[in-house]
């Protein structure tokens, strides 16, 4: 009974925090709510896993592989829904594709490659999916305030997944946790399926609940608001604490330094020379983990081992896969592959390569993954440019951008129906963005406002 209690109390605390936005952060149309249910879905867990009544990790195995025909039919009538809602918007489509081209030749390289996958049809599926990513991001952008658009979703993603989280953790464990066979330990999922998606939407979360908070001098909000969000920062940090991922902790950690170093003018002044900086501390890192005593130690200091929990094994093995070194094995083909599921059997039901840029090879071959890092950094050179004309939102993106790409050194995240890949596409192509039929984008008080005509769209 008390179980249902909490549920219930759940649901209402949810339902008052969606009422309060109403006003603090408006959904700006009601086209909004269709990449709302895309995120809530992609962030948390598919319709056919809803319908379960517990996690087993031989299903989830074998439906990533088969597919789900009411996940294909629910994906499908969000993005027909979705290409509806932005049919009736201008987009400046030249535009659109000159500051992105890097990302639109990636989406037409990992279109092309279902051509040569041995399975086209499920390959074709996934990246139809894939491509229902951007049609949701652009009814985001094309909103008559995208940056209240923004907040406006995530914010309700939030209210919604994480408080949940706790619930089905606490009360409902046949849904909030799972068993790991190899070692036969209760580990914690929340919403998601498994304890690496449940990090990596709880440090995106605290993220953005860390950046709406700095953000309460500039927008005014109640003492109530900054309390609700500190309450679900603590949910987050908990959460954080139970699931034990060391990735997305340390994820958590470079957005929220970012954030706040963001805040102090003298950091903020040496953003032009972001590049500089990061190559000589990638360089040093290299330097200092080429010596084993310090490498151990940091392994140490966040509570894993030098294998990174066994991903070195599962990489060696992987790469020991024949497949072509330039175009790989067609767009999210390589799991589906006959026999490798029993070859990688050993490595507990795996189904992704625990490192996103090695993912992306095995797919796309090297070709794949030399576009993927020539996005990285015309991404990274845009928002590097939006966080010096100090724009609030380009820093917010800017973090998870490096968050993203922290991220994906150990667990898989580019090119999958996720919410990481998901921010990654939103801070692709979110900036410049528009306020109002292409005006200033959102600045902090005395920045400089960055006008754009990136997306142009009705009133």
């Amino acid at each position: 009974m008390s179980q249902y209690l909490a549920l219930l109390a759940c649901i209402v605390f949810v339902a008052w925090l969606y009422v309060r936005d109403r006003d603090l952060r408006p959904m700006t149309s009601g086209g909004l709510w269709i990449p709302l249910l895309w995120v809530m879905l992609i962030g948390t867990r598919t319709s056919s896993y809803w319908l379960d009544f517990e996690v087993d990790p031989d299903q989830i195995y074998a439906s990533s592989l088969e597919g789900s025909p009411l996940d294909r039919n629910v994906f499908l009538a969000l993005i027909i829904a979705g290409g509806l809602a932005l049919f009736g918007r201008r987009v400046n489509w030249g535009e659109l594709f000159a500051s992105n081209r890097w990302l639109f030749f990636f989406f037409l390289y990992c279109g092309v490659s279902v051509i040569w996958s041995d399975y086209p049809f499920p390959s074709l599926k996934k990246y139809t999916k894939d491509l229902g990513n951007l049609v949701m991001i652009l009814i985001i952008l094309t909103e008559s305030k995208p940056v209240t658009a923004v907040k406006a979703v995530f914010a309700r993603y939030i209210y919604l997944a994480i408080p949940l989280s706790v619930v089905l953790i606490y009360f409902f464990p046949s849904l909030g946790t799972y068993i790991q066979n190899s070692s036969n330990t209760i580990l914690y999922c929340g919403v998601t399926t498994n304890k690496n998606e449940l990090g990596s939407i709880l440090a995106i979360s605290g993220v953005f609940l860390v950046w709406d908070l700095l953000g309460r001098r500039e927008v005014g909000r109640t003492k109530i608001d900054l309390v609700l969000r500190s309450l679900l920062l603590a949910m987050v940090i908990w959460l954080l604490v139970i699931v034990d991922s060391a990735t997305s902790r340390i994820c958590l950690a470079i957005g929220i330094t970012i954030l706040l170093c963001d805040r102090l003018p003298f950091i903020r002044g040496q953003v032009r020379h972001l590049g500089v900086y990061s190559l000589v501390i990638i360089s040093l890192t290299v330097f200092l983990f080429s010596y084993p005593a310090i490498t151990e130690a940091f392994f140490r200091f966040v509570g894993r081992d030098i294998t990174f929990t066994g991903r070195t094994d599962i990489w060696q093995g992987l790469l020991k896969e024949p497949i072509n070194p330039l175009v790989g094995t067609g767009f999210q083909s390589f799991w589906l592959r006959p026999g490798l599921v029993e070859r990688m059997d050993r490595f507990d039901h795996i189904n992704e390569a625990h490192n996103g840029y090695l993912e992306i090879y095995l797919n796309g071959g090297l070709l794949g993954l030399g576009l993927l890092l020539a996005m990285i950094v015309s991404v990274w050179s845009k928002l590097k440019r939006g966080v010096m004309n100090e724009s609030s939102m380009a820093t917010l993106f800017f973090a998870f951008l490096v968050m993203v790409g922290f991220y994906n050194l150990t667990e898989a995240g580019f090119s999958r129906l996720g919410l990481t890949w998901f921010v990654f596409l939103l801070a692709a192509l979110g900036y410049p963005l528009p306020d109002l039929k292409g005006a200033s984008l959102e600045a902090k008080p005395g920045g400089v406002r960055v006008a754009s005509s990136l997306l142009q769209f009705k009133g």
